[in-house]
């Protein structure tokens, strides 16, 4: 007997012809299965199509700021690169914040989810501490980082005034730019700090003058007093200043100088003393 037709018939006997059919179909099934799987991964890794596309779309984007805001909402919205319907995968943070962030108003940009399949864009502006002239007498506020920004919203009149002497800003001042003077930053932060924890002290505060040397002089529109500072200036020695202030107010002196240039100590100079240079000044 033919050996190939007895191994024939052992197969036929042991796996019928219904059964091997139904072992090749499953295979074939598997295998088509596999390779759809691997077409959506490989479909879904180039951004072009993936499975729960539908539910990756945004719905809607909200704007929303966090603080106080002078900014006109609408024209933020227009800036903002991304649209409902477009894709959750395709989203990227750092373009949106650029978009944003290019008006020197704004100091920073988040991004968040918020069910269902809405994008919330949340801004934070600057706060103008103070005013100055730039540019070809262009009036510009500036922010407690030293940016300057467009007057927008307000009445400058409402902030100090920052002027200078004995120096010479290296470009333009105009909205954009920044605040580039000797003393210009530590002056800024003082502000912003003075504002949020000594309104009583903000309050009249007409004038930050800044000399050549990095000095800033403060001016009152409501008190004849004037105070020296450079450098970053504490918290406590702030309080401190604070206090000595609200003494000298409630004295009555007139034309009092309040320097806080020595490392350890407040010195206060009265019309009668000689204020001469300041010596061993920190």
């Amino acid at each position: 007997m033919d050996p190939r037709s007895v191994r024939q018939r052992v197969q036929t006997w042991l796996w019928p012809p219904s059964f091997r059919a139904r072992r090749q179909r499953k295979r074939w099934l598997r295998r088509t299965a596999a390779g759809l799987a691997l077409g959506a991964v490989v479909l879904a890794l180039l951004g072009v199509w993936h499975p729960l596309a539908p539910l990756l779309r945004i719905r809607a984007v909200r704007l929303e700021a966090r603080g106080p805001l002078a900014s006109d909402l609408e024209a933020l919205r227009r800036a903002l690169p991304v649209r409902p319907g477009d894709s959750f995968l395709a989203l990227r943070t750092a373009p949106i914040a650029a978009a944003l962030e290019a008006q020197p108003r704004i100091a920073e940009v988040t991004l968040d989810y918020r069910w269902f399949q809405e994008l919330v864009v949340t801004v934070r502006e600057r706060r103008a501490v103070a005013a100055l002239i730039g540019a070809e007498g262009m009036l510009c506020e500036v922010a407690a980082d030293g940016v300057l920004l467009p007057i927008q919203g307000r009445d400058p009149g409402d902030l100090p005034l920052i002027s200078w002497e004995g120096q010479t800003p290296a470009r333009p001042l105009a909205p954009g730019g920044r605040l580039e003077l000797r003393g210009a930053p530590h002056v800024c932060d003082l502000l912003e700090r003075i504002r949020a924890r000594r309104p009583a002290l903000w309050r009249g505060l007409s004038e930050a003058r800044l000399l050549a040397d990095g000095t800033c002089e403060f001016y009152w529109s409501d008190a004849p007093i004037v105070a020296w500072s450079r450098g970053p200036v504490s918290d406590l020695r702030l309080d401190g200043w604070a206090a000595v202030m609200d003494d000298l107010v409630r004295r009555g002196e007139r034309d009092a100088v309040v320097d806080l240039r020595y490392r350890d100590q407040i010195v206060v100079r009265l019309p009668e003393e000689d204020l001469g240079p300041a010596e061993n000044v920190g």
